[in-house]
């Protein structure tokens, strides 16, 4: 009979006879150091006692920032061994959901809410189309995804915490809502990320994320430093995964940043999604993203309040 003592956090003893391949998939070789305690990768063994290699990588000298003996980069609860590799990364066991801004017909508004309305275009239908693209690219990178509404949605609930309650459903670890911006004044233009560094489950994590998606943008300039940060945003507030952010692509109100989102909703799409993958696992997916255009300039600075006062936001924006 064996005992719960039998776990060890880096293999699995055998608990049916014959079975050999264990920690990272494997061969257990117990004849050298007894049951366990040995597993037979390509080209060299490692200890499962002390949790390293015998022997040197062999492309060490490739990878001159890691150490030669460890583990897929110290990672080994969330990570398997590449030999001769950086460490490969699990990505399906991180969940996003992703939420285009506006177009529900909820408890408190009796139509569907456009969102902000400039140039000709409903911000609705700018967010679902940059939001499709978000979701397609994390998919193919391999992160499992939802998203709030795929079209004009009817709900017999307030649509800000159906929102967060399909992320919950989904068990999501991000939360990532994409939203248009607009002001009076049509000069104003610009992308920003706004994150709530005041909740106490995911403001720091948020902001890292917020962080990832701006340095990632290189299609619609820059606002100021395109960080924003606020703490009235229901979607910040409310939900409890991991990090949260309000990515609002350029100004509706402004004719440069409508033609962009409108034209370049896929490479938009693209580069969010590129910020989040980078942010859950610190490198690009391979292949890597090539940038799409030019790096974006910087915009002056809006003040927070200024983006409360849109008079062609029926439904009060967020």
């Amino acid at each position: 009979m064996k005992l719960v003592s039998s776990y060890s956090p880096r293999h699995l003893r055998p608990a049916i006879g014959g079975y050999r391949y264990f920690f990272n998939g494997q061969e257990a070789d117990n004849e050298v150091l007894g049951e366990g305690a040995l597993h037979a990768f390509e080209y060299r063994m490692h200890d499962t006692r002390i949790g390293r290699f015998w022997s040197v990588d062999p492309l060490a000298g490739k990878f001159p920032w890691n150490s030669t003996y460890a583990f897929a980069e110290n990672m080994p609860t969330w990570a398997r061994e590449l030999e001769g590799l950086e460490a490969d990364v699990n990505a399906n066991d991180n969940r996003v959901a992703i939420d285009p801004g506006h177009g529900i017909k909820g408890t408190k508004n009796s139509k569907v809410d456009p969102g902000a309305v400039g140039n000709d275009f409903y911000e609705k239908d700018i967010t679902l189309s940059i939001s499709e693209s978000v979701n397609k690219h994390l998919s193919e990178w391999g992160l499992e995804t939802t998203m709030t509404r795929t079209g004009d949605l009817t709900i017999d609930q307030e649509q800000i915490s159906y929102r967060i309650s399909v992320a919950h459903d989904f068990d999501a670890d991000l939360f990532v809502s994409i939203h248009t911006n607009s002001t009076t004044n049509p000069d104003v233009r610009g992308f920003l990320v706004c994150y709530n560094p005041n909740n106490k489950i995911n403001g720091e994590n948020s902001q890292l994320l917020a962080e990832s998606i701006v340095s990632s943008q290189s299609i619609v300039p820059i606002f100021n430093n395109g960080l924003q940060p606020r703490d009235k945003l229901g979607v910040l507030n409310q939900f409890k995964g991991t990090a949260s952010v309000l990515v609002e692509v350029g100004f509706i109100s402004n004719n440069n940043d409508v033609l962009l989102m409108t034209q370049n909703a896929d490479e938009i799409g693209r580069e969010i999604a590129l910020g989040v993958y980078k942010y859950l696992y610190n490198k690009e997916p391979s292949p890597p993203v090539q940038p799409s255009l030019k790096m974006p300039e910087l915009m002056y600075p809006i003040t927070p309040q200024d983006n409360l006062k849109i008079g062609n936001n029926p439904m009060g924006g967020w």
